[in-house]
């Protein structure tokens, strides 16, 4: 997957939606058109039999975008839905979306197979742009946005770089370690956090950072007991949780003293705060805290089986999905009740 977005990644992808279809086309050479006019039933096939979810992208207008691939080395997939109503889209071979984020209403953002994109919405066309192409010394894993201006981007050994201008420019910031970094969030545009590991021959070294500057200069902090995080979520005020093992979350209330708690959820993957008492992790359900972490109550009806979520975000503190591999699930109620998105691309 990763050769193929190489091979393409100088092209333009610009996607037409309209009322009744898509239209998807490729510039490389030559430009082809694909039309998917209507939702054929060989498509909805494939999707129920070996689609799985990437990512999950809500919208400022209130639609969602669940993107993937058709099967593990096949075409990537769109779908957009609004309530009830999907447009499923076939775009070809583009490569793996680690994360998508709509900064402002119509641009979009994200990381596709370790390149940063941009993708710009405008009079009902997406237009594909590779902004950074990975290299041999630049493999992006994540990036992250507080407003329009302000946006990170981490990715292997050591990378960090920023940009204070919309993504106009981007420059690179020393993280303090050459380790793969794979997972960057900010809670405002001073303070964030970034996190990684690799194995090497004598072991597995992890790292966490800080930063109180806007990520200009990084902090290596020391977790209680030689612990490493897999993925974590804080508030400006340092409040929030971060992953140990599939059981287990070690949270704080400030930086300086840490407290752990196992949870009855396995394989915890993520976790999300909307604020300094209010969080969530997701693994084979989803559980939510009140109070940092001290305590946590599984929130998935018991209808809704096995969904082995991955990730977890929140448009605001009402609004939040959670996916796994052919599952999301939405709140529109601060995460006391989810339910499944009508999804008939998995024969839900």
């Amino acid at each position: 997957m990763q050769e193929s977005f190489s091979r393409r990644s100088d092209r333009v992808l610009s996607v037409l939606f309209t009322a009744t279809s898509f239209f998807v086309v490729f510039s490389i050479l030559s430009s082809v058109k694909i039309n998917y006019a209507q939702n054929r039933e060989h498509n909805l096939q494939i999707l129920e039999r070996d689609s799985t979810i990437h990512t999950v992208l809500p919208l400022n207008d209130g639609c969602v975008l669940v993107v993937g691939a058709l099967s593990p080395v096949g075409d990537n997939f769109i779908v957009r839905t609004c309530g009830k109503d999907f447009k499923i889209t076939n775009v070809g071979p583009i490569g793996f979306f680690d994360r998508l984020l709509e900064v402002e209403k119509n641009k979009i953002w994200g990381i596709v197979s370790g390149s940063l994109v941009k993708l710009e919405l405008k009079d009902k066309l997406i237009r594909f742009n590779v902004v950074k192409r990975k290299s041999a010394n630049l493999f992006l894993t994540d990036l992250t946005f507080v407003d329009e201006k302000h946006g990170w981007a981490c990715g292997d050994d050591g990378k960090i770089i920023f940009t204070r201008d919309g993504g106009g420019t981007w420059s690179e910031a020393n993280s303090t370690t050459n380790l793969n970094l794979r997972r960057i969030r900010f809670a405002d545009k001073d303070f964030g956090w970034s996190l990684g590991g690799e194995n090497t021959q004598s072991g597995f070294y992890s790292v966490f950072l800080t930063t109180r500057n806007g990520g200009i200069s990084w902090e290596r902090r020391e977790l209680p007991d030689s612990k490493s995080f897999d993925a974590a979520s804080f508030t400006s005020g340092f409040q929030g949780c971060g992953l140990m093992s599939n059981t287990k979350v070690l949270c704080t209330g400030g930086g300086t003293k840490w407290y752990s708690s196992e949870l009855k959820n396995n394989n915890i993957s993520d976790v999300y705060f909307v604020n300094e008492q209010i969080g969530f992790v997701v693994g084979d359900t989803i559980s939510k805290t009140d109070d940092t972490g001290k305590t946590w109550l599984n929130k998935v009806p018991e209808d809704i089986t096995s969904p082995m979520l991955s990730k977890i975000i929140f448009k605001d503190r009402t609004t939040g999905f959670a996916w796994g591999l052919r599952t999301v699930l939405k709140t529109t109620d601060g995460g006391e009740t989810w339910n499944e998105i009508s999804s008939p691309w998995f024969g839900k």
